[in-house]
Protein backbone atom coordinates (compact mmCIF):
# COMPACT_ATOMS: atom_id res chain seq x y z
CA UNK A 1 0.00 0.00 0.00
CA UNK A 2 2.82 2.43 0.86
CA UNK A 3 4.65 1.62 -2.36
CA UNK A 4 1.48 2.29 -4.33
CA UNK A 5 1.00 5.72 -2.71
CA UNK A 6 4.62 6.61 -3.40
CA UNK A 7 4.22 5.49 -7.01
CA UNK A 8 1.12 7.66 -7.49
CA UNK A 9 2.83 10.60 -5.81
CA UNK A 10 5.81 10.33 -8.14
CA UNK A 11 3.53 10.09 -11.16
CA UNK A 12 1.66 13.24 -10.10
CA UNK A 13 4.95 15.06 -9.50
CA UNK A 14 6.29 13.98 -12.91
CA UNK A 15 3.11 15.11 -14.67
CA UNK A 16 3.27 18.49 -12.92
CA UNK A 17 6.94 19.00 -13.86
CA UNK A 18 6.20 18.14 -17.50
CA UNK A 19 3.22 20.52 -17.44
CA UNK A 20 5.35 23.38 -16.09
CA UNK A 21 8.03 22.73 -18.69
CA UNK A 22 5.57 22.56 -21.58
CA UNK A 23 3.76 25.66 -20.36
CA UNK A 24 7.00 27.61 -20.66
CA UNK A 25 8.00 25.92 -23.91
CA UNK A 26 4.80 26.50 -25.87
CA UNK A 27 3.72 29.79 -24.31
CA UNK A 28 6.89 31.80 -23.86
CA UNK A 29 6.21 34.97 -21.90
CA UNK A 30 6.45 38.10 -24.01
CA UNK A 31 7.40 40.03 -20.88
CA UNK A 32 5.32 43.05 -21.62
CA UNK A 33 5.13 46.00 -19.32
CA UNK A 34 3.30 49.15 -20.29
CA UNK A 35 4.98 52.50 -19.77
CA UNK A 36 8.47 51.12 -19.45
CA UNK A 37 11.24 49.40 -21.25
CA UNK A 38 13.46 46.38 -20.88
CA UNK A 39 16.34 46.04 -18.47
CA UNK A 40 19.46 48.11 -18.95
CA UNK A 41 17.64 51.39 -19.46
CA UNK A 42 19.07 54.44 -17.68
CA UNK A 43 17.46 55.87 -14.58
CA UNK A 44 17.72 59.26 -12.95
CA UNK A 45 19.51 58.48 -9.71
CA UNK A 46 18.02 61.57 -8.04
CA UNK A 47 14.55 60.05 -8.49
CA UNK A 48 15.40 56.81 -6.68
CA UNK A 49 13.86 56.40 -3.24
CA UNK A 50 15.95 53.35 -2.25
CA UNK A 51 19.69 52.75 -2.10
CA UNK A 52 21.51 50.35 -4.43
CA UNK A 53 21.62 47.52 -1.89
CA UNK A 54 17.85 47.72 -1.40
CA UNK A 55 17.19 47.23 -5.12
CA UNK A 56 19.49 44.20 -5.21
CA UNK A 57 17.71 42.81 -2.15
CA UNK A 58 14.29 43.44 -3.71
CA UNK A 59 15.38 41.62 -6.89
CA UNK A 60 16.66 38.67 -4.85
CA UNK A 61 13.44 38.52 -2.82
CA UNK A 62 11.37 38.39 -6.01
CA UNK A 63 13.54 35.65 -7.47
CA UNK A 64 13.28 33.58 -4.29
CA UNK A 65 9.51 34.12 -4.09
CA UNK A 66 9.02 33.07 -7.71
CA UNK A 67 11.56 30.26 -8.07
CA UNK A 68 12.71 29.34 -4.57
CA UNK A 69 10.15 26.62 -3.94
CA UNK A 70 11.80 24.23 -6.43
CA UNK A 71 9.77 25.99 -9.10
CA UNK A 72 6.59 24.32 -7.90
CA UNK A 73 5.00 27.22 -6.04
CA UNK A 74 5.22 30.98 -6.04
CA UNK A 75 4.78 33.41 -3.16
CA UNK A 76 2.63 35.95 -5.03
CA UNK A 77 1.93 37.97 -1.90
CA UNK A 78 5.64 38.60 -1.27
CA UNK A 79 6.24 39.58 -4.90
CA UNK A 80 3.30 42.00 -4.71
CA UNK A 81 4.64 43.51 -1.48
CA UNK A 82 8.08 44.06 -3.01
CA UNK A 83 6.72 45.56 -6.23
CA UNK A 84 4.42 47.84 -4.21
CA UNK A 85 7.41 49.38 -2.43
CA UNK A 86 8.48 51.15 -5.62
CA UNK A 87 7.68 54.86 -5.38
CA UNK A 88 8.78 56.30 -8.73
CA UNK A 89 9.10 55.26 -12.36
CA UNK A 90 12.86 55.21 -11.86
CA UNK A 91 12.46 52.86 -8.88
CA UNK A 92 10.61 50.38 -11.09
CA UNK A 93 13.18 50.70 -13.88
CA UNK A 94 16.06 50.25 -11.41
CA UNK A 95 14.40 47.11 -10.05
CA UNK A 96 14.07 45.77 -13.61
CA UNK A 97 17.73 46.59 -14.24
CA UNK A 98 18.96 44.96 -11.03
CA UNK A 99 16.83 41.87 -11.57
CA UNK A 100 18.45 41.38 -14.96
CA UNK A 101 17.86 37.91 -16.36
CA UNK A 102 17.57 35.06 -13.91
CA UNK A 103 17.34 31.34 -14.45
CA UNK A 104 15.05 28.68 -13.13
CA UNK A 105 15.33 24.94 -13.15
CA UNK A 106 18.00 22.31 -12.74
CA UNK A 107 17.89 19.98 -15.69
CA UNK A 108 16.01 22.35 -17.95
CA UNK A 109 16.99 25.97 -17.50
CA UNK A 110 14.59 28.77 -18.37
CA UNK A 111 15.69 32.40 -18.20
CA UNK A 112 13.42 35.39 -17.63
CA UNK A 113 13.80 39.11 -17.10
CA UNK A 114 11.55 40.74 -14.50
CA UNK A 115 8.62 41.63 -16.79
CA UNK A 116 8.67 38.08 -18.20
CA UNK A 117 8.80 36.58 -14.71
CA UNK A 118 5.89 38.72 -13.52
CA UNK A 119 3.82 37.97 -16.60
CA UNK A 120 4.50 34.24 -16.46
CA UNK A 121 4.17 33.58 -12.74
CA UNK A 122 2.31 36.34 -10.87
CA UNK A 123 -1.46 36.00 -10.47
CA UNK A 124 -3.62 38.61 -12.22
CA UNK A 125 -5.24 39.85 -9.02
CA UNK A 126 -1.82 40.64 -7.52
CA UNK A 127 -0.73 42.43 -10.71
CA UNK A 128 -3.98 44.43 -10.65
CA UNK A 129 -3.39 45.43 -7.02
CA UNK A 130 0.18 46.53 -7.73
CA UNK A 131 -0.98 48.46 -10.82
CA UNK A 132 -3.57 50.28 -8.69
CA UNK A 133 -0.87 51.21 -6.18
CA UNK A 134 1.35 52.43 -9.01
CA UNK A 135 -1.46 54.61 -10.38
CA UNK A 136 -1.92 56.18 -6.94
CA UNK A 137 1.81 57.04 -6.95
CA UNK A 138 1.69 58.36 -10.54
CA UNK A 139 3.91 55.52 -11.76
CA UNK A 140 3.28 54.85 -15.44
CA UNK A 141 4.42 51.22 -15.38
CA UNK A 142 1.73 48.58 -15.37
CA UNK A 143 2.42 44.86 -15.10
CA UNK A 144 0.62 42.82 -17.75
Amino acid sequence: KKEELIKYGLIILAVYIVYRFLKGLFAPPPGSITGGTAQGQPVKKENLTWDANSFKSFADQIETALFGGLGLTEDDELVGQVLSQMNTNDDVQQLINDYGVRGKGYLIQQYYNLPQSIQQYLDKDVKDLVNDIYRSKNIVYTWN
